[in-house]
């Protein structure tokens, strides 16, 4: 969950989420920041994401499309370094 606090940005990830899912709810919830968020409050419009169905899908479907992109981006940086995906050091990324 992507939340602003004291006009900061916090990112929070459920323990009870498997850890080899956190990466991805992590690159997930950095999407809502990076494009949902209002500059000056860390937040986006609450209210309309509650309320219209319409809005709410079309900010996650954004976000995930932002994440995939992120996820792979990662991971072909890691490749390039030698790490493959499935390796411990890309799970401890996770």
């Amino acid at each position: 969950m992507f939340i602003g606090i004291k006009d900061r940005p916090v990112i929070f990830i459920d323990d009870n989420i498997p850890n080899a899912f956190k990466f991805e709810v992590l690159a997930h919830e950095l999407a809502h920041y990076q494009l949902h968020n209002n500059k000056h409050s860390y937040c986006f419009n609450t209210a309309k994401y509650l309320a219209d169905k319409h809005y709410r899908d079309t900010v996650e479907a954004e976000a995930n499309a932002f994440a995939e992109r992120l996820i792979r981006y990662v991971r072909f940086k890691l490749n390039l370094r030698g790490i493959r995906s499935g390796s411990a050091a890309l799970k401890a990324v996770a």
